[in-house]
């Protein structure tokens, strides 16, 4: 579960950092 919630910050990160 905590690694799907890291995945998903993950990709909202790379998506603002972007």
């Amino acid at each position: 579960m905590q690694s799907c919630y890291q995945t998903e910050l993950a990709h909202v990160v790379s998506l603002t950092l972007w």
